[in-house]
Parts: C-alpha cells; structure tokens; sequence
C-alpha cells in the first residue's frame, strides 16, 4: 500500500470520531441537597449524580444514619434508591422515621460477593437509565463482599484477588453510572495495618480502588470539635437521645475543601438536625468568628459583626448567602 492510500486510511479513521470542546460538552454534575445544611455546603452544595461517594469511619460513627439520610433526600428530590445490605443491618423502620421511602427503595440482602454485586448493579442501572431523576445506590458495605473465588475455597486461604476485583468493578460501573445520572455510596469501615510506627496506620478494605475512583470520601466518627463538650446527648430521665458526629472530607471533586470538618448532631429518633454545626463551618472559613472568653460547660459562642449569635436557626435563615458563601467562590454555578 503506498503512502498516499496509508494517508487517506488515517484521515478517513480520524473522522469517523467526533470530538466535541470540552466548552460545549461539559456539564458540572446536578447535585442533590440532603438538608443538612453543613454538609452539603462543606462538600460544595451537595451530592453529586452520577459519581461514587464513600462514607467511611469507626463503628458506631454514624455512618448508616447518614447514609439513611442521603437516600431519603434523592427520594425527596423526586429520585429512587436502591440498598444493598451485605451486613444485614438495614433498619425499615429508622429510615422511615428518618423519612425515608420504602416503596420506591429497591431493598437486596442476597448479594454477597463482588461479582454478583456489579452484575446487579449494572442490570438496575440499565433498568432506570432513561429516568431523568436523581438515583443513588447505597452499597452497605464493600468490607462486607467477599469473592467467588473465596466462596469456593477454603477459607483458611487468603484471598488475594479481592482488591482487585473490586477495582474492576468500580471500573465497568464508572461509565454506566455517569451516563445514567446514578450516585453509587458505598460504605467503608476502617482498620489498622500491622508494623506501622510512623504516620497512621488506618486503612480501609478494599485495596486503593475504591480511594481513586471516589469523587467524595467522608470521614464520619463519634466526637466533637469542642474540648469540653459532651458527646452523647441525653433527655428526659437521663436517656440518651442522640450524640455528635464529626464529618471531615477527605477528598472532594467539586471544590478544594480537603480537611475541612465540621460537627452534626444525630437525633436518633428524627436523624441529623438540619442547622446543627453551621456555625462551626463558617468559623472554619472565617466567615464568622468564635468568643473563647466568657464561654461555660463546652458552650460554643459565635460572633458575627460584633454581635453573639443567639439563635442559630434564625440566624442561617436571615443570612443565607453567608452560607452559599462556602462554596460559590468554587462553584458559581450552584448559586
């Protein structure tokens, strides 16, 4: 073949692609809200569509309660969801409190390997893709699967494959998700590597595949940013009605707010308290400022303009664009 016909091979494979400007062809990933008015501006405005998000942490940390309180918002936000509880540990009737949708709620507790896990969640993304909704898939939690491979064996043997296999899931899903506007959360637990002296020996299972295809990794543990400050909560009689959480983002997509944490309260019969930690967040950003002085028993006073913030609540409602002020220097767009 001569060199003129190797030519027009080229330039006539070359156009069979068309490439479009990333000008024209981006579009920012829709979010939705989930009503905890910290988090969503501490993570840019919201959950994003069509992307993986971990909540990760210690047991006890919260993290199923939040993850409830995502599903319920893309529910509210006229979505559907779908729960895979590998753990076995789905509460019906704290996600309904909580306010959560049973009837459009795909609920499976069979999956429990990786594989059968991906091939489930391909055919349901499939199922809904024409759907211009907001969907997620909560995953509870990717500890939890193991391998076919492992299934078959003794299991005496270690399973090395399984970092792996999860990495190529998350790999076939990627596309799928983000061309069908599906949000996959995935819960994750932590654990201590064995030998480590210096740095911090937390990791989570799973291998670094999980790590690397997540737009957004939380962090979500008992605690407060307060010394001094309880962190149970308790009513009437001495019963313990609630305890604080502390959220700190570990990567983040949407906008450079990597470290930034912040404190929610969790109300176990209604779930988080919608404006609780607020004003801590706009301390971290210098939006407000914190007395140290004067302060008693863990109690937090917060200064704006001068003035003490009484009532927080009220306070958020008067001065909304304070609150968009977090994220609008980033994502104009989400105004």
């Amino acid at each position: 073949m001569g060199k003129g016909k190797k030519d027009k091979g080229k330039k006539a494979a070359a156009s069979a692609y068309v490439f479009t400007s990333a000008e024209v062809a981006y579009r920012p990933p829709a979010l939705v809200k989930t009503g905890i008015v910290a988090l969503d501006a501490m993570v840019g405005g919201g959950i994003p569509r069509g992307r993986f998000i971990e909540l990760f942490g210690p047991y006890k940390g919260g993290k199923t309660a939040l993850a409830y309180e995502i599903a319920r918002a893309f529910q509210q936000a006229g979505g559907r969801g779908r729960w895979t509880d590998a753990e076995h540990a789905f509460d019906g009737y704290t996600f309904k409190r909580f306010g959560g949708d049973m009837k459009t709620l795909d609920f499976d507790d069979v999956t429990d390997t990786v594989e059968v896990y991906v091939h489930k969640t391909e055919a349901w993304t499939d199922l809904h893709a024409r759907e211009d909704v907001p969907k997620i898939d909560v995953l509870d939690s990717i500890a939890q699967l193991a391998t076919e491979h492992e299934n078959e064996t003794d299991m005496t043997k270690r399973n090395l494959d399984r970092a792996g296999q999860i990495y190529r899931g998350f790999r076939r899903l990627g596309g799928k998700l983000s061309r069908s506007g599906t949000s996959l959360l995935f819960i994750n637990q932590v654990r201590d590597k064995v030998g480590v002296y210096f740095g911090s020996p937390e990791t989570t299972p799973g291998g670094k595949g999980p790590e690397f295809f997540a737009t957004m990794r939380l962090r979500v543990s008992q605690g407060t940013l307060k010394k001094g400050k309880k962190v149970r909560v308790f009513g009437a009689g001495g019963r313990q009605v609630g305890m604080h959480v502390v959220v700190r983002v570990e990567k983040n997509r949407l906008m450079p707010s990597e470290g930034i944490t912040t404190e929610l309260l969790y109300l176990f019969d209604t779930g988080f308290h919608p404006t609780h930690g607020v004003l801590r967040l706009l301390c971290e950003f210098g939006i407000i400022d914190e007395r140290t002085k004067g302060s008693e028993d863990g109690k937090e006073i917060f200064v704006h303009k001068g003035v003490v913030i009484g009532d927080e609540e009220a306070f958020i409602d008067e001065n909304p664009e304070l609150v968009r002020s977090v994220w609008s220097k980033f994502r104009p767009e989400n105004e």
